[in-house]
């Protein structure tokens, strides 16, 4: 049984508006008090991993009847939400920088890396652009004058990638000067897509492949940017339901099959 917090879908209805809204990382807190109901383990989870998360918490209160309460959103808010004393049982990030934060913060009890991603470029399913094999700079000729979405590189860890693959490809500057459109996730920008709000978009390959909207164009080289890696840590050292389902995410064939399934490549574990 899963339960995604509100917040999260009044973000989407949010993304509209002017960039910037969510730079402060500041957010209303989470109360889920309440003395009648049964054990839950609180997940803040980066927005990426939301519907395999949501799948994996089913799986996990069907096995051992506790329940998965998700807070998703962008890595970088979670952690500065958790660094601000908000309440959570485990934390994945999309990326090692704000797992590291969260670290240094002391916030982590354990900690690893469990799956990784590839970046894609995309465009609305119905889009006249061919797909395309990135070469070098000249692959985007025709598409530096179109509206690209990509996640606010500040505190969105997809947006930070794309931003060092554009950096790559020495278009980063230009696109930013031409007013490329920043979200407060990496999902807000598949959104964007595939609403037509946006001709491009840069999202992980397991969004895109979620989505019926949206065709991907060509993927960006792994060495135009820092390897994509998810990590999971534990915050609550005396939980012994969440040290389960950080075992359940980490070390279970169960869990890998269903990354594989949702477009992630799972890393290898030894329990």
């Amino acid at each position: 049984m899963v339960k995604r917090n509100v917040f999260y879908n009044i973000l989407l209805l949010l993304i509209l508006l002017p960039q910037g809204l969510f730079s402060s990382g500041k957010q209303s807190s989470l109360d889920f008090t309440s003395p009648e109901e049964q054990p839950y383990i609180t997940l803040f989870c980066a927005a990426s991993t939301t519907d395999i998360m949501e799948e994996l918490g089913e799986q996990f209160f069907q096995q051992h009847g506790i329940e998965i309460r998700l807070n998703p959103a962008s890595s970088g808010i979670l952690a500065r939400q958790l660094a601000q004393g908000a309440p959570a049982d485990l934390y994945v990030s999309a990326s090692k920088e704000w797992i590291d934060y969260v670290i240094e913060e002391d916030l982590a009890f354990k900690w690893d890396g469990f799956m990784q991603n590839d970046l894609v470029l995309i465009a609305p399913k119905d889009s006249s652009i061919e797909p395309f094999i990135m070469e070098d700079s000249n692959s985007f000729a025709e598409l530096t004058h179109l509206i690209w979405a990509i996640g606010d590189p500040n505190h969105v860890p997809a947006g930070k990638y794309g931003q060092q693959s554009l950096e790559y490809f020495n278009l980063y500057k230009m696109l930013e000067d031409q007013g490329i459109v920043t979200t407060a996730n990496v999902r807000a920008a598949l959104m964007l897509v595939e609403l037509e709000e946006a001709d491009l978009g840069i999202v992980y390959k397991s969004d895109a492949q979620k989505s019926d909207k949206v065709k991907v164009l060509s993927t960006f080289p792994t060495n135009t940017h820092l390897p994509i890696e998810y990590y999971c840590g534990l915050l609550d050292k005396d939980n012994e339901n969440a040290q389960a389902f950080y075992d359940f995410l980490l070390y279970s064939t169960q869990a890998n099959s269903l990354y594989q399934e949702y477009g992630f490549i799972p890393l290898s574990k030894e329990d």
